[in-house]
């Protein structure tokens, strides 16, 4: 079966959300696997839903969809993107260098500081 067909087939299946990802199949198995974001899916780059079609027969193999899962499995797919400030946009990656620049300059000092309280190195400040 061609991708094309296979896209057609995936995306009656979840016919709002956004084709992000195909997967073809291996000599191993003939499946395409196809990655959609759904409108309440965070992750733009690596959705959470998943769509399964034989590529022999064109059957649908499987579904799965986040918007259909528990809370738990809604909460735990924020942390990806939370994590690469993926869902904030810029201003959520600014704030996640400042708060490094942040973390980076207090772990400088405090060594600084270490070192005047055991005479290491003189105050010069």
């Amino acid at each position: 079966m061609p991708l094309s067909k296979a896209i057609l087939i995936a995306q009656k299946a979840l016919p709002s959300a956004r084709l992000a990802w195909i997967e073809t199949p291996s000599n191993l198995n003939a499946i395409y696997r196809f990655r959609f974001q759904t409108d309440n899916d965070p992750s733009y780059r690596f959705p959470h839903s998943y769509i399964e079609v034989n590529a022999s027969t064109g059957e649908l193999e499987s579904l799965f969809n986040i918007d259909k899962q528990s809370t738990a499995s809604k909460i735990k797919n924020w942390l990806h993107p939370l994590h690469d400030g993926s869902i904030g946009g810029n201003i959520l990656k600014v704030i996640w260098v400042l708060s490094g620049l942040g973390s980076t300059a207090l772990f400088i000092i405090g060594v600084y500081r270490w070192l005047v309280r055991t005479k290491r190195i003189q105050n010069k400040l």
